[in-house]
């Protein structure tokens, strides 16, 4: 009341007149009353200060505010100014109010005056000097509504009321717009990177969330990170204030549609700036697939960081604002959240019904788990009957993201079985389905966990499961499916090929590959050590048969067989000699032309193939050569026959299996010229 006064002193001396004793400018004059306040008070004082004149200051001022009693405004207000003289006049002040209370009329006609300043005023009345005293006649008229006995009284009591609570609503809506924090998503992300546990009362009832207290041993005082915000403090204290008297006035249902519209709104906001926008399921199956990628990845970023930081803020804003009353505060939190979470979590639906490909299972696992992730917290904020539609919404959620995942997942699978080769690969290298279904099977492996809870009740063995599997995990056995399906394709692909060492080139490097990504990654602890050391038996098995395949028919022409070695048949020797050079020189000069050109990719197979072939040839030819090659030495165009030293041969086979590698020419190096 001490500002109101102070505001009414600087109107005219008409209207200040009227304030002062109710509107009648007859009934008394307050400036004649404070002249002689005035000159009671000045000696009262002096001779207090002579010391004189004990209690005279005190009888002075009773003496003043008698005298003005005939206005109960003015009185109060001249009551106030006294006690900031001398502390002795609060005395007289609690004395004259609790002798004479202010009747219901004064205080409807404050109430009237400061509903009128604030409607005069700016939007940020409540935040200013003013706004405590508007709430306390807000209080005192609802005081009167409630008590007074007098209709007329409670008519008018009820029409004020009603215009301030229409004013609070703007008030409350234009403060919470207006002090909105904008959105800091790196404080979300450092905000949910924390641990929180459900705030409880007294007597055990779960409240919210609040933030576990991070212990200076382990983070140190200066590490602490600060709690984001969503609207400043002041804010939520005068939306509490606001909240109180608009529930305690029976104006709850317009508080919660004002607030609602206001939350839902900053919080739409919020979510678009996470880039996140509704989608139907036609703009989402027309949607490009790298377009759709980036998409899928930001939502399930911006699931975690709405589901576990902006509606845990906002479960907290609610607590704070509806503290009085837990009615409005669940079905606030629930409308303006709902209306948030379930188109956000359509999005995944929409995906999960669109057209399936290998390529969206990992989009669709990211948010298979960011929504599994959510959904604790989901189920601790949204209680009763009222949070019942989102907690559906998101387990219907999970499992069609959970299906889609597994048909995904399956489609694939058996799509590796009924794939079809029409042409070898060339040089016997490695299959581009091995390629890309090792690197499909180890980003599989990265969701491993997440993909047994899919397939535990979906188990599918692998024909009749023997002891060596029995104990594998559900996406184990899928996993090995996976495999057994590429092993086929591989083996059905390698009949392609009508030259047999090819063949087996082609199934050494695509079972090398599958062991060696097998045994280097985390697909090994899946299917076990057992797998990997039979694959690796495998290639040695196809190294074998490659070798006979192709270097036995080179080896038949270094054997003895049809070589006579009396002088009766030295002529028909050296032709047969002769031969025998000459056909291991064609065979070994085709073998060479032609497995240059294969592909062994493996840096260690390929050495471990040279060295075979190297360890059968080389010790034959010499040995040939030693026998035989001097026979030839009197033959005319003996260079013909005897081309290759062994240096030559070993330095022939160190160019296989390189894929671009041309047989240089070689000329017979003379001993003696």
């Amino acid at each position: 009341m001490k500002i109101i006064f102070r505001s009414q002193i600087s109107r005219s001396a008409e209207d200040r007149q009227k304030n002062f004793n109710g509107g009648s400018t007859a009934a008394f004059s307050p400036y004649k009353t404070l002249i002689r306040a005035h000159g009671i008070l000045r000696d009262s004082m002096a001779d207090e200060a002579r010391g004189d004149a004990d209690g005279k200051v005190l009888a002075a001022a009773q003496h003043i505010v008698n005298s003005i009693a005939t206005s109960t405004s003015a009185a109060d207000d001249m009551m106030r100014i006294l006690s900031g003289f001398d502390n002795r006049f609060a005395a007289i002040l609690t004395s004259a109010s609790g002798e004479s209370e202010p009747s219901d009329e004064s205080s409807l006609a404050a109430a009237e005056r400061l509903l009128c300043m604030s409607e005069e005023s700016s939007s940020e009345f409540l935040l200013g000097e003013n706004g405590s005293s508007f709430l306390s006649a807000v209080d005192d008229v609802i005081s009167i509504s409630d008590s007074t006995d007098s209709a007329d009284m409670r008519c008018r009591a009820d029409t004020l009321l009603q215009s301030a609570m229409s004013w609070l609503e703007d008030q409350l809506r234009h403060i919470m717009f207006r002090y909105a924090v904008p959105l800091d998503v790196f404080s979300l992300e450092s905000f949910i990177s924390r641990p929180f546990i459900p705030s409880t009362s007294d007597n055990g009832e779960q409240k919210g969330f609040h933030e576990s207290r991070i212990t200076e041993d382990r983070m140190g005082p200066a590490n602490l990170l600060q709690k984001p915000e969503i609207i400043h403090p002041d804010a939520i204290r005068i939306s509490k204030e606001i909240a109180d008297r608009m529930i305690l006035s029976g104006y709850t249902k317009e508080l919660c549609q004002v607030y609602i519209s206001v939350r839902r709104e900053i919080l739409d906001d919020y979510v678009s700036a996470l880039g996140v926008c509704r989608l139907s399921v036609e703009e989402v199956q027309k949607m490009e697939y790298t377009v759709l990628c980036e998409k899928m990845k930001n939502w399930s970023k911006a699931v975690r960081l709405i589901v576990k930081a902006l509606i845990i803020l906002e479960n907290e804003l609610c607590e704070q604002v509806f503290a009085s009353a837990d009615d409005p505060k669940i079905e606030c939190f629930v409308e303006i959240t709902r209306g948030c979470i379930i188109p956000l979590l359509s999005f995944g639906d929409a995906v999960a019904i669109s057209q399936p490909s290998p390529e969206k299972l990992f989009g669709i696992l990211e948010m298979y788990e960011a929504v599994n992730d959510v959904n604790p917290d989901l189920h601790v904020l949204f209680v009763g009957n009222s949070g019942k539609s989102v907690l559906d919404e998101a387990d219907d959620i999970l499992r069609s993201l959970g299906t889609a995942a597994y048909r995904i997942l399956s489609e694939f699978i058996d799509m590796i079985q009924k794939e079809t080769q029409r042409k070898p690969v060339q040089g016997g290298g490695i299959h581009h389905l091995t390629f890309y279904v090792m690197d499909y099977a180890g980003l599989l492996v990265d969701h491993h966990s997440l993909l047994d809870s899919i397939l535990s009740e979906r188990i599918e063995f692998i024909g009749e499961c023997s002891n060596d599997y029995e104990n594998m995990t559900p996406f184990g056995h899928r996993l090995l499916l996976l495999l057994s399906n590429l092993e086929s394709h591989i083996v059905e692909s390698s009949k392609l090929y009508e030259d047999e060492a090819l063949k087996y080139v082609f199934l050494m490097n695509n079972m090398l590959y599958i062991a060696t990504k097998v045994k280097e990654s985390v697909i090994r602890t899946l299917v076990g050590d057992h797998w990997v050391r039979r694959r690796q038996g495998l290639v040695r098995q196809y190294s074998m048969r490659y070798l006979r395949a192709s270097w036995i028919g080179v080896l038949s022409y270094l054997k003895d067989d049809g070589i006579g070695m009396n002088s009766s048949s030295r002529n028909a020797s050296k032709a047969a000699i002769k031969e025998k050079f000459k056909n291991f020189n064609l065979s070994f000069e085709e073998i060479h032309r032609t497995q240059s050109n294969w592909i062994v990719p493996d840096p260690q197979l390929r050495e471990e193939l040279r060295i075979s072939i190297s360890e059968k040839v080389i010790p034959a030819y010499r040995g040939f050569v030693g026998r035989f090659g001097g026979q030839l030495d009197s033959v005319r165009h003996a260079a013909k026959y005897v081309k290759y030293t062994p240096e030559d041969i070993e330095n022939h086979l160190a160019h296989l299996f390189e894929g671009s590698v041309a047989l240089p020419n070689h000329l017979w190096r003379i001993l003696t010229l």
